[in-house]
């Protein structure tokens, strides 16, 4: 009996992609498999609506799949080494540490982004200011990109605008080039500019390892994935940066959340350079940003006639990680999802729930 129904609804499955097969054969590859504009639904972002072709994917793109952190570091170490005068260099981060080595000894992010500006480049980023380093992230070290690079003459956002114990989970690096615009490559996938992914087929780890459980040994293996592209969709990765940049949210926690941090002096923001788009279709897995979108310029503002000021990101990580502890056990006893929300579990994520992830 369990067989045979088994079988009917195998049937009546073969029977409907059928169907959808023979109603949608006319359709090129990309219609079938990308989502249009309209099926992506996302009327927060222009990024499908910029192009007016109804499409949400690109065509004619190069896309070359770079497995292991060691190949794409050394690719991006590459194309950073071509960087000069007028060029913009553009990067979203999950996690980094300027002290990660792109290609041996000589060549950690700090110093070789602290060349790029000292060669007249724009550089500048927003890196997830994380949770702190005794819950098991690095906040600490997304404060070290900021202080290296802003002193250098770049701009490094830190930002914290996501739900409660959520994150930042894009990783990308864009270069454009003031002078060679067909060179313009953006770098997307799972690998962030961060210690311990910098491993090859080997699988013997990152050189700069991370401390993982101590079933990985002393040097974890790491095995992920990064794509150099090359094309318009390198226009699209830009404007996932600019919406995120040029959203007006405020860069830290939600006012309620505030009384944790200090208060930040003064810190100005640039604005957006235009960007200029770059043979297969490439569609974003995410890409736009929440309603109500574009940066608080500086970290003092008037809102409706109030002033407001931007969260400190200087925190100290051992009282906030005491405040965070202490925080979760009273909300457990209470019965509470966070400070003054009382009974909204599920609306945000709970208190230690896993951080977001992108495909």
């Amino acid at each position: 009996m369990v067989l045979e129904s088994g079988s009917r609804r195998i049937r009546q499955a073969a029977l409907v992609t059928g169907a959808l097969l023979a109603e949608n054969a006319d359709l090129s590859t990309e219609q079938r498999w990308l989502l249009s504009a309209q099926e992506r639904g996302n009327e927060a972002s222009e990024i499908d609506r910029r192009r007016g072709d109804g499409r949400g994917w690109t065509e004619g793109n190069v896309v070359v799949p770079l497995v292991h952190g060691g190949s794409y570091f050394a690719r991006l170490h590459r194309e950073l080494s071509l960087v000069g005068p007028g060029d913009q260099v553009w990067f979203l981060d999950w996690r980094g540490d300027v002290s990660q080595r792109l290609a041996g000894h000589g060549t950690e992010l700090g110093s070789v982004m602290t060349q790029a500006l000292d060669s007249g480049a724009d550089v500048r980023a927003l890196v997830w200011r994380s949770h702190p380093d005794q819950s098991g992230y690095s906040q600490r070290e997304a404060l070290h990109v900021g202080e290296v690079l802003n002193l250098a003459g770049g701009e490094v956002l830190l930002d914290e605008r996501v739900r409660r114990f959520g994150s930042h989970h894009q990783k990308i690096v864009l270069l454009h080039r003031a002078d060679r615009p067909g060179d313009d490559v953006a770098f997307m996938g799972g690998i962030d500019l961060f210690h311990g992914r910098g491993d090859d087929e080997q699988h013997e780890g990152d050189p700069q390892p991370i401390r993982m459980d101590d079933r990985y040994g002393p040097r974890p293996a790491w095995h992920d994935v990064q794509l150099e592209i090359r094309g318009p969709a390198v226009g699209d990765l830009s404007e996932i940066f600019r919406e995120r940049r040029t959203d007006p949210t405020p860069l830290g926690r939600r006012v309620r959340d505030r009384r944790w941090f200090r208060r930040l002096g003064r810190h100005r923001l640039g604005t957006a350079e235009p960007d200029r788009p770059a043979g297969c279709a490439v569609d974003r897995a995410r890409g736009g940003r929440r309603s109500g979108g574009g940066p608080a310029l500086h970290h003092r503002r008037r809102v409706d006639g109030r002033r407001l000021r931007q969260p400190e990101p200087a925190l100290l990580d051992a009282r906030l990680g005491g405040l965070l502890q202490r925080h979760r056990q009273r909300a457990r006893r209470a019965g509470t999802a966070g400070p003054g929300r009382p009974g909204r579990r599920g609306a945000d994520a709970a208190p230690g729930a896993a951080p977001e992830t992108v495909a």
